[in-house]
């Protein structure tokens, strides 16, 4: 929740889904894959100075990825890039879509870091 607070404007967006393969049906009921129904917040303002200046976030990784649209079983792509903040224990992970900046997911190590540290 912490990149609402800076980005100022959001975008809805129909993207162009890539073809892919079908997830297949795996026989056991206890292991089907369950689609959630979750939305990204996107915005045409970059978020890496806002990242770096308020989170202390870096991009650490970057590549081609994508995610999947609940209900469809198609995906839409782009770039991916993993920030992250050592020290603070944080990261996120943006796709950019064309112009547009998506957040995927942000949140805290401190537990990973944590259990490490007891081994």
């Amino acid at each position: 929740m912490k990149w609402l607070a800076a980005v100022l404007c959001l975008l809805a967006f129909q993207a162009t889904a890539q073809d892919i393969p079908e997830i297949p049906h795996i026989q056991d009921p206890e292991t089907q894959v369950i689609p959630m129904p979750m939305q990204m917040q996107c915005t045409t303002v970059l978020p890496d100075q806002m990242l770096d200046q308020m989170y202390n976030e870096s991009v650490f990784l970057w590549g081609q990825g994508a995610v999947f649209i609940p209900g469809t079983g198609e995906t839409v792509g782009g770039e991916m890039r993993l920030f992250a903040a050592p020290e603070e224990k944080t990261y996120t992970v943006v796709l950019q879509i064309g112009e547009l900046s998506c957040l995927v997911i942000s949140g805290n190590l401190e537990a990973m870091f944590a259990a490490r540290q007891k081994l």
